[in-house]
């Protein structure tokens, strides 16, 4: 590897960004064989065998992105040292205005620690579009409405009780377009072209690279949205007991959707509210970011919020369905303990 430019816009990779997705893709590829035909059938032989194929592949769907999600966070939590308010800053030389290169500067960004932080974004990166693209693929009976956004009818007590499956669908509708509007985003981050319009990076002449303080800001932004994606990975294992529990235990049924929500409520607080608002507003202060690229990114928050909000919507109301036919059951439990017995007929009198 040079360590020149070109190492720098292929973020420190000996390969492209397509060889690093079929190499993902194949390891997606292995994790789903093995999921589908060792893992699942161990930990739950007797009700993975019976689900219906559909429901068996969206439990496969599960368990890969909750392998993945952890994967993706265990590294995220290592880049976390290279993280501030001012971006993700990873080292090795200079970072610039906008729109200014990097001399002598570039030589050391792909060199040891640094080097290996910038491979480890990309890998991330390239591990959250394919397996984001592997799940839509994956479900080749899902309608076209399913991949964006659809009308949605609300939950309240004037409408039927949603059935498992209806909040089910509902919650794939706007987790496929955050899988998409996620996909897009990291298309854009791993394009160079791309991102250079936005965040600079280019000398005058042309001829060399460096990261810019834009470059890095969007990054740690992104950062920030990827590690709350990758922590998700809690929320998908609870599912995924949910999944496989039997449709006589509503009670553990109902205490997997609880923690379920729990983890949704304090992942969205911390990484889609908080944290990112916070990021934006301190860098739109210090100049790392223009005000159109705050807006936009503002923009995007909302519309990530929103589509949040309707997959807890639609969990809290499949929790409190499964809370309410476990205290109907525990009540005809007790009523039937309390019973009393059949009466006893009197014995005949002899003649």
């Amino acid at each position: 590897m040079s360590n020149g430019s070109d190492d720098f816009i292929g973020d420190c990779e000996g390969v492209t960004g397509l060889t690093c997705f079929i190499n993902v893709s194949i390891m997606v590829w292995l994790c789903a064989l093995i999921c589908r035909r060792k893992l699942l059938p161990a930990l739950w032989p007797r009700t993975h065998s019976v689900m219906l194929p559909a429901k068996r592949d969206k439990s496969i769907g599960y368990a890969v992105k909750t392998l993945f999600r952890f994967v993706v966070m265990v590294q995220l939590l290592y880049l976390s040292r290279y993280w501030s308010f001012d971006g993700l800053r990873m080292g090795g030389g200079k970072v610039y205005p906008d729109g200014k290169g990097g001399g002598e500067w570039s030589q050391n960004y792909c060199l040891g620690e640094h080097g290996v932080a910038r491979r480890l974004w990309h890998l991330c990166k390239m591990e959250f579009l394919t397996i984001m693209v592997w799940e839509l693929s994956f479900l080749p009976s899902s309608s076209w409405d399913m991949w964006l956004h659809r009308a949605r009818r609300a939950l309240s007590p004037s409408h039927p009780r949603p059935t498992r499956h209806a909040c089910s669908r509902g919650a794939s509708l706007s987790s496929r377009a955050a899988d998409i509007g996620l996909i897009l985003g990291v298309a854009f981050s791993t394009d160079h072209n791309l991102r250079s319009a936005v965040a600079g990076g280019g000398s005058a002449d042309g001829d060399d690279v460096g990261p810019t303080e834009s470059g890095e800001a969007l990054d740690g932004f992104a950062w920030v949205l990827m590690l709350g994606t990758a922590f998700m990975f809690a929320k998908e294992l609870t599912v995924l007991f949910f999944q496989h529990r039997k449709p006589l235990q509503p009670h553990k049924q109902a205490i997997d959707l609880q923690v379920a929500a729990v983890v949704h409520v304090l992942n969205q607080l911390a990484f889609y509210m908080v944290l990112p608002t916070v990021f934006l507003v301190l860098a739109a202060m210090r100049g790392h970011l223009r005000a159109l690229n705050v807006a936009l990114l503002g923009a995007l928050l909302v519309v990530m919020n929103i589509l949040e909000i309707y997959i807890f919507k639609v969990t809290f109301s499949v929790m409190k369905a499964k809370k309410k036919k476990a205290r109907a059951d525990r009540l005809n439990s007790v009523s039937r303990a309390n019973a009393p017995g059949p009466t006893q007929q009197p014995a005949p009198t002899p003649p």
